[in-house]
């Protein structure tokens, strides 16, 4: 059977930043792979649209039009999206101010994509970085810990946004650059 590749736009993260999110607090649970999988750190990312399948060309050219300056992120605090009673996923957010600029871009190729007539999810945006997922960690648990992870200000510059291509193998998903995107081209901050 073939691997067929899901597609979504995101920020990538410098590895100054990826090592300090594998960083995890002493109470963050240990028995990675049964109460939680932890995402490996050259694949943490920050997604703006997930698209699925999608005919690339058309995703391409939606992004080619998308115009944003260049801004600065810094990673915020830690947070959990509940399933039940259970941490589903665990993620960090970015300090607030910088939430906005991450937002406009998300707008911004939502618009564009829309242009292509590529679907675009109409839930909330959430800017985060998912660092873990789980099952089985309970939310109450989850919390705690998370409010004593203290993280020190990092902050970085995004240049540029990526079209990414994930295919699922069996010890987990593959990430691929499909393309890249700079921002802030032809525009001043």
């Amino acid at each position: 059977m073939a691997k067929q590749n899901r597609y979504f736009l995101a920020l990538e993260l410098p590895l100054v930043v990826q090592h300090q999110l594998s960083q995890r607090p002493a109470c963050f649970p240990a028995s990675a792979g049964t109460l939680i999988k932890a995402v490996k750190p050259e694949l943490l990312h920050l997604t703006l649209h997930f698209l699925g399948d999608q005919d690339v060309q058309r995703v391409i050219q939606a992004c080619q039009k998308t115009e944003q300056a260049e801004f600065s992120l810094q990673l915020g605090r830690p947070g959990i999206f509940i399933s039940g009673q259970i941490a589903s996923v665990i993620w960090v957010a970015l300090e607030s101010g910088d939430q906005r600029e991450v937002v406009q871009l998300h707008r911004a190729l939502a618009g564009r994509l829309a242009e292509e007539n590529i679907f675009v999810e109409k839930r909330r945006f959430v800017p985060h970085i998912t660092i873990a997922r789980s099952k089985l960690w309970p939310a109450k648990e989850a919390k705690r810990c998370l409010e004593s992870w203290q993280m020190a200000p990092t902050p970085w510059k995004s240049r540029e946004f990526v079209l990414l291509a994930s295919t699922l193998l069996p010890d987990g998903s593959v990430y691929q650059v499909v393309e890249r995107f700079a921002l802030g081209r032809g525009l001043t901050e």
